[in-house]
């Protein structure tokens, strides 16, 4: 089943794609993300992590390539474009 509702971006699977809906809350955090070039949508794709993985989740976006701590990834939320978003491994 395809889900379309939004989710944290931490909930992606590999390969997934998505759009930026929300940044942090965290005024340093929001910061730090546009800085890195980040941006509300953006179409980001997955290219490491997901749920049940360690370390930062790698995301493209373009020409960027972004390592975001798990965090902070659970924090950035996305809408999903034609994925599974995998359920939290408890």
């Amino acid at each position: 089943m395809v889900e379309s509702r939004i989710c944290p971006l931490g909930r992606l699977g590999e390969g997934s794609f998505g759009t930026v809906v929300s940044l942090p809350a965290n005024r340093h955090a929001q910061s730090r993300l546009k800085h890195m070039g980040l941006k509300v949508g953006d179409r980001v794709r997955v290219l490491r992590g997901g749920p049940g993985r360690w370390g930062p989740t790698l995301v493209a976006s373009g020409n960027l390539r972004l390592a975001i701590g798990r965090g902070m990834a659970e924090n950035v939320l996305v809408r999903p474009i034609g994925a599974e978003v995998e359920k939290p491994t408890p």
